[in-house]
């Protein structure tokens, strides 16, 4: 199946270009101009109905390399595109870099923003992954769309989003009869790796005992020379908006050279074609729509050659910025449906959602359709309960769950860090679900980062409540994080009288109980996690069951090269979620 990724693909997109104007279409816009435009003359047309359309709004990020000074003037390639737009009609530009407050990445910046225009090199690793994320979420949902630019093919942001890509292609190659109840699995970490000419093309997907399993896309090439020798551009679809006003072909004076295979997913369409005397060859101009985004790469733009001072290539951004902006689904008349209760600002929402009260404490409720509940209701006991969470992250567990007929449900207990006082609203949860709602007696605890703090405390409290723990770098020492100092306020006690007291109130120094208990557990940590150390955290967890006997219980799955951030593979491992779905059923049983 790998091998035909792109074949298979390519098939499904032929002749369909999603982001392609018909020039049917274009025709008729000029004929209703024409015969539109006496009576505008005359007046009679009112002008509110004709008013000038608002000015795309675009953010350029530029990594900023002092060496694009030589090319531009003592500048920026960013500024020298930022000026260009901002001179034509019909632009509003921010210029932005990494040195910029939030990195340039501001919710505000990006929520201002239609189009992102990113140029980046050798900084990469040094974007925050939530402002990469926040980007990526607004491409999905079609508030945002993308274009990189040359050496941006290994930016975050473009490597996510053709990931994002590659798992909806991927759900079209499954044979249509498997698609119902196929398994996938998309944890593989996204790799910045140099190819040799004969490597596997990715992406690629396998079926590997049961499970579908993607191999991201590596958004690379097995060549490049930055040797200055020109190039020829060639329009291969000159009727595409992306190519208006632009010669069939045209020569770039010197340029870096990359050359195919591009490791990305088939494009829906290939605006511009580039090669080279030696005979290299290069997709230049694709296009990609990712959710309900667009995504546009154009390849030209290395920082020592004055690409961005060529009027061919500067029409190419503009023409892209202008295409990719109107492709935005428009909501501006969209009525927002009616919501029961308000979910707190920036948590996740799902269609079966439901706000309430228990013990005084906001409480939340994740319901499966009405069609996958069940009696006694399976459920998942979730935390940290707090205004942002769950959030968006998380969605596709969330979806799994419910999709599966588990419920999840969570109490805010603000910042306990697991402390006994926060047990009664805990038990509260519990006895509202259990002994009114008719919840099953064992849920599954899901404790992500400080949340493992609260539900292993709980779970020492009530093994026999338990039927089984998740955790996503959970902390289990409250040592590590927060530390004693902002851990004390919390057990009502010093940090000196808190660290006296470690053995009895630390989870980590109690997780005896729940091996004794047979709780099975099932985690996934980063090994460079600074914030929450993998070693005396998940690790020393593993290592106390070891102690006890009971190793075979818990399994780690630990992320190389993650710390503690939003890498999707901590969020969509399917090893995770099938041991939460299975451990809440089984607590469901009478």
């Amino acid at each position: 199946m790998d091998t035909n990724w792109h074949r298979g693909i390519r098939r499904l997109v032929a002749g369909k270009f999603p982001l392609a104007s018909s020039p049917r279409a274009l025709q008729h816009r000029g004929i209703m101009h024409r015969l539109l435009l006496p009576w505008l003359a005359l007046g009679f047309l009112s002008g509110s109905l004709f008013a000038a359309e608002a000015p795309v709004r675009v953010l350029v990020w530029d990594e900023q390399q002092p060496e694009q000074k030589r090319a531009y003037d003592g500048g920026f390639l960013g500024g020298a595109i930022a000026a260009h737009l901002a001179k034509q009609p019909g632009f509003k530009v921010v210029s932005v870099n990494l040195a910029s407050p939030n990195q340039g990445l501001s919710d505000a910046e990006l929520d201002a923003a239609q189009v992102v225009i990113w140029w980046g090199h050798v900084k990469h690793a040094l974007v925050e992954t939530p402002r990469v994320e926040a980007l990526v979420q607004r491409v999905l949902d079609g508030k945002l769309a993308y274009i990189g630019l040359h050496s941006a093919h290994f930016a975050q942001p473009f490597m996510r989003l053709m990931h994002e890509r590659a798992k909806t292609d991927a759900a079209k190659l499954v044979p249509a009869g498997e698609l119902q109840s196929a398994k996938f699995d998309f944890s593989a970490q996204l790799k910045r790796a140099m190819v040799k000419p004969d490597a596997k093309l990715t992406p690629s997907l396998e079926k590997v005992d049961g499970v579908w399993r993607l191999t991201p896309p590596g958004c690379i090439f097995p060549a490049w020379r930055n040797d200055g020798a020109p190039s020829h551009v060639k329009t291969l679809l000159p009727a595409h908006p992306i190519a208006k006003g632009l010669p069939a072909a045209w020569d770039i004076p010197a340029t870096e050279m990359y050359a195919e295979p591009f490791h990305v997913p088939p494009p829906d369409a290939v605006v511009f074609e580039e090669r080279w005397d030696k005979g290299e060859w290069f997709r230049s101009g694709s296009l990609w729509q990712v959710g309900k985004g667009g995504v546009f790469y154009y390849r030209p733009g290395h920082e020592t050659h004055p690409v961005f001072k060529q009027a061919e290539n500067l029409r190419v951004i503009e023409n892209a910025v202008r295409h990719l902006a109107a492709q935005l689904p428009t909501t501006a008349t969209a009525t927002p449906p009616a919501k029961k209760a308000a979910a707190p600002s920036g948590r996740l929402a799902l269609p079966h959602t439901e706000n309430f009260t228990v013990a005084g404490r906001p409480a939340f409720l994740y319901l499966p359709p009405p069609e996958k509940r069940s009696s006694p209701q399976p459920w998942i006991f979730y935390a940290p309960t707090l205004a942002p969470y769950p959030d968006q992250a998380e969605r596709w567990m969330h979806e799994q769950f419910t999709a599966a007929g588990i419920a999840v449900a969570g109490v805010d207990v603000g910042e306990a860090y697991g402390s006994p006082k926060s047990h009664a609203a805990f038990d509260a949860l519990y006895r509202e679900l259990t002994e009114k709602r008719d919840f099953g007696a064992k849920p599954c605890l899901f404790g992500r980062s400080r949340g493992g703090l609260w539900t292993s405390s709980w779970a020492i409290a009530n093994p026999a409540r338990v039927a089984g723990l998740i955790g996503i770098y959970p902390v289990y020492d409250f040592r590590t994080y927060p530390g004693l100092a902002r851990a004390a306020g919390a057990y009502e006690l010093t940090p000196e009288q808190l660290g006296a007291r470690a053995a009895e109130f630390n989870p980590i120094e109690r997780i005896a109980v729940l091996a004794k208990a047979k709780v099975p557990i099932a985690l996934i940590h980063g090994d460079v996690d600074k914030v929450v150390p993998l070693k005396e955290n998940s690790a020393e967890l593993v290592r106390r069951y070891q102690a006890e006997g009971a190793g075979d219980l818990v399994k780690l799955i630990v992320l190389e090269g993650q710390g503690h951030n939003f890498f999707e593979g901590f969020f969509r491992s399917q090893v995770l979620v099938d041991f939460a779905i299975a451990k809440a059923k089984e607590g469901a049983k009478r």
